[in-house]
């Protein structure tokens, strides 16, 4: 008896119809500024990815990147920035991190098998924290409550 009364109140009032509306625009709102994030995170870890295998391609790490152990201090970087970016920003920070984890396993590959031996395992560990990254951000997104659709009753 409950539930007829209930869902026929919730029909005839315009409140809730209003309520109805703004949630759903706000969910289309979210669900826009969420693909604009992570085709965000997409173009940044593109544009890392570019640089790294352009350069290890070219043999200049060591003109650009200076020391094998600047490259260690990007890894943490990118590490410990990542996992405070994780709950914040998890869909640009999953992104960034793949396109990182391509870039640093790719780019390491390339120095290892030319005159750029030293920066190989550096390189490595920084596609291991992009690796890292993204999966914490992949289980902390999945892990967000997301708005409701309009109300649901059971």
């Amino acid at each position: 008896m409950g539930r007829p009364a209930y869902w026929s109140a919730t029909r005839v009032l315009p409140i809730t119809e209003q309520k109805k509306q703004g949630s759903r625009s706000k969910t289309a709102a979210t669900a826009a500024r969420e693909e604009e994030v992570m085709v965000l995170g997409s173009i940044a870890g593109v544009a890392l990815l570019y640089e790294l295998m352009q350069t290890a391609h070219q043999r200049q790490l060591a003109q650009r990147l200076h020391a094998p152990s600047d490259v260690w201090a990007a890894a943490a970087a990118v590490f410990f920035g990542g996992l405070a970016l994780a709950y914040v920003a998890p869909r640009f920070v999953s992104w960034f991190g793949l396109f990182v984890m391509i870039a640093g396993w790719s780019s390491g590959s390339v120095a290892a098998y030319s005159n750029q031996g030293a920066y190989a395992i550096p390189l490595l560990g920084l596609g291991l924290a992009g690796a890292a990254v993204s999966v914490v951000s992949y289980y902390s997104d999945k892990s967000l409550r997301r708005p409701r659709d309009g109300h649901q009753h059971r």
